[in-house]
């Protein structure tokens, strides 16, 4: 079980999908990392709106019911709980049994919501959820969001919402967001990992725009490239952080003919398949410590500890895959 689809589809999403929530609906949020399940954690909107992208997009590429099944769980619970009744802003976590408990609305939470959303619209062309999406859209573009970080969030989310709903307007939003990495402060806030990370996201969303960002492209994979550690690891050898060196590298290799970047790539790669992922119990190590074992400090899931980063590295892999053999 070393393929990219095998690990999503016998790793991480069984995974998740026996987290639901029999009493009150959704996903646990909270998994020790010795598999203890703490049923009454608070739920996150980030982390809610990852699990909704996550299987929605798997659904997209592999058509199997359970996973639209899990979309739907997720989906529903955000619905019934997540969404401020008077404009529809999603809420930054909620109580177990989906009670409000942190009420503010950062932009960030928006441009998941959005992400997710526009997801589900790829998936299933379903008009309620295009409706939500263009919802969190103005939300968006009502706030400021001006932060490096959540920028980055944004910029993926209008690229999504765009290729289900173009327009002239959504084309100049995103070249707007696209625009200020041009004009990163320095110093930056990014890490490594959001380095690669924003690489290939501007990659995919200068594309969609119609706009030439390949210099700015290049830039940020040499900077992440500054993160790596001598075992290969990235930054503080977070989980996400290597996933995402997968995706960005590949893409320099592939839109640059960089066999550097492919080489990087697999190594990073080799090491996931040989030390992040937990073989026995299903999904990935947060954090490995610095003799190459996993910190046992850390979450299988919280808040921050999702299927999102690595469901999409796997999808991306299997769908490069297959367009290498479909195109010969």
């Amino acid at each position: 079980m070393t393929s990219p689809q095998d690990i999503l589809t016998q790793n991480i999403l069984p995974y998740w999908l026996a987290l639901r929530d029999p009493e009150h609906g959704g996903f646990y949020s909270q998994v020790r990392s010795d598999e203890t399940v703490i049923q009454d954690a608070p739920r996150g909107g980030i982390l809610y709106a990852r699990i909704l992208w996550s299987f929605a997009a798997a659904y997209r590429v592999l058509h199997r019911p359970e996973y639209l099944a899990g979309a739907n769980t997720a989906k529903a619970f955000i619905e019934a709980h997540m969404l401020d009744p008077d404009d529809g802003a999603a809420y930054w976590s909620v109580t177990a049994d989906g009670q409000p408990l942190d009420t503010t609305r950062p932009a960030v939470v928006q441009a998941y919501m959005l992400y997710a959303y526009s997801e589900y619209v790829r998936a299933t062309g379903d008009d309620d959820a295009l409706q939500r999406a263009l919802s969190f859209y103005r939300l968006l573009q009502s706030c400021p969001h001006d932060d490096e970080d959540t920028n980055l969030h944004v910029m993926e989310a209008y690229t999504n919402l765009y290729r289900v709903c173009p327009s002239a307007e959504l084309q100049s939003a995103l070249i707007t967001v696209i625009d200020t990495f041009a004009h990163r402060p320095s110093p930056t806030r990014f890490n490594a990992g959001h380095c690669i990370e924003c690489s290939w996201l501007l990659s995919e969303a200068a594309e969609i725009a119609g706009e030439n960002r390949d210099t700015l492209v290049r830039q940020l994979a040499q900077e992440a490239m500054q993160g790596f550690n001598a075992d290969g690891t990235l930054d503080d050898r977070e989980w996400w952080k290597q996933a995402e060196a997968v995706i960005g590298f590949t893409n320099i290799f592939r839109r640059f003919d960089d066999e550097s970047a492919r080489v990087i790539a697999d190594r990073s790669w080799q090491l996931i398949c040989s030390r992040y992922i937990d073989f026995t119990h299903g999904e990935w190590f947060w954090l490995l410590q610095s003799d190459g074992t996993p910190d046992p400090s850390k979450d299988k899931v919280s808040f921050w500890k999702c299927p999102y980063h690595n469901t999409r590295l796997c999808l991306y892999l299997s769908t490069k895959w297959h367009n290498q053999q479909q195109n010969g």
